[in-house]
């Protein structure tokens, strides 16, 4: 299977797709590594900080990181193959979690600080990996998608509805169905 960024398209929420849980990996091939690169390619290309298969439509447990304080930093890229949590501290945190496929929407989210992840590199080699801050964030993030988990499950039932009439507002224009309405509500 060869694979190129230009073929892929983020998906909305919305989509059936993203519901679906993903299909674990059997090992760090030609094919995986050529979606974890072009992963990161539309990753750093759409200014993000994660993004998992399934937001482009595959089902493999694989997502890509960079985590960088600035973006005037050198890149700190993680790719991950079948990623699992396997240790989470007691203490959470509150955050508000942007995401590609809810754009312009912001969710508050509790998760715990720290997570131990156990994952597969783009060499096919198994790692374990303590992540703090944003990168245990972002990490517990982008393994909700490979789960069918996305922000807006995160939102109370009155503002999952309003979220997704936005995208489906959103998705029609981007189709081309419809012009922008200029009543989005404010989340």
């Amino acid at each position: 299977m060869n694979t190129t960024t230009h073929a892929y398209k983020i998906l909305l929420a919305t989509h059936p797709a993203l519901r679906k849980k993903s299909d674990p990996v059997d090992s760090v091939d030609h094919t995986i590594k050529t979606l974890m690169m072009d992963m990161t390619k539309i990753m750093v290309d759409h200014e993000g900080v994660g993004l998992a298969a399934p937001q482009i439509g595959v089902h493999k447990r694989v997502l890509t990181m960079d985590i960088r304080h600035v973006h005037t930093e050198k890149p700190n890229m993680f790719c991950m193959a079948n990623p699992e949590i396997i240790w989470r501290s007691e203490t959470q945190s509150v955050a508000k979690e942007y995401c590609f496929s809810v754009p312009e929407i912001g969710v508050q989210v509790t998760r715990p600080e720290e997570v131990k992840i156990r994952y597969i590199d783009e060499h096919n080699t198994e790692r374990e990996i303590h992540a703090t801050g944003i990168l245990a964030r972002c990490a517990q993030h982008e393994m909700d998608h490979l789960d069918g988990i996305v922000t807006l499950d995160y939102l109370s039932p009155l503002r999952r509805k309003l979220a997704l009439k936005k995208l489906q507002r959103m998705e029609k224009y981007q189709e081309g169905d419809a012009e922008p309405t200029g009543d989005d509500v404010t989340l």
